[in-house]
């Protein structure tokens, strides 16, 4: 059940935030084609051919407050985590007897 929780965010983190920027890409490109209608076919074809990662990037690069936003969370959840974990392991024992 400890496990349960993490392995949720991590998919909905996945699951959506590329959704997110996918439709983010499209929406851009036709704002781009209504307000400038006469456009180079290259710079189309590179826009549309940006691919996940390099969408990232994009993303972290413009640092935008909807992304920062997602970064921040996994920020926080990954600091949670790993306090709990040195939390728990300073807090546990080990019984030497049974071990030898």
């Amino acid at each position: 059940m400890k496990r349960l929780f993490p392995i949720l965010a991590i998919a909905f983190v996945m699951a959506f935030g590329s959704v997110s920027a996918s439709t983010n890409m499209n929406t851009n490109s036709v704002i781009t084609t209504i307000v400038n209608p006469v456009q180079d076919d290259a710079a189309s074809a590179d826009a549309e051919s940006l691919g996940f990662h390099q969408e990232l990037k994009k993303r972290f690069i413009e640092g935008g407050p909807g992304f920062m936003g997602i970064v921040l969370l996994c920020l926080i959840l990954g600091l949670a985590i790993a306090i709990e974990r040195i939390i728990f392991l300073n807090l546990s024992t080990t019984n030497s007897q049974k071990i030898n």
